[in-house]
C-alpha cells in the first residue's frame, strides 16, 4: 500500500495519540466516538512495537 505525505503524517499522529491515550485527537481525524475502545484495543499493540523498535 502507498501512502501519500498527508496519509502517512495521520497515520503517525494517529499512532501517537492512541500510545498517548488521546481519544479526542482521534475524534478530530475523524473517528467515531463509539469506535475508542475498538481502536485503542487493536492499535496500541501496533504503536508500542513500532515506538520499541524505532527506539533501538
Amino acid at each position: 500500500m502507498q501512502l501519500d505525505e498527508s496519509q502517512k503524517d495521520n497515520l503517525t499522529s494517529l499512532l501517537i495519540e492512541v500510545l498517548n491515550g488521546r481519544q479526542i485527537a482521534l475524534l478530530m481525524l475523524g473517528m467515531p466516538l463509539q469506535s475508542w475502545s475498538e481502536v485503542y484495543v487493536i492499535l496500541r499493540p501496533i504503536a508500542q512495537d513500532l515506538s520499541s523498535s524505532s527506539n533501538k
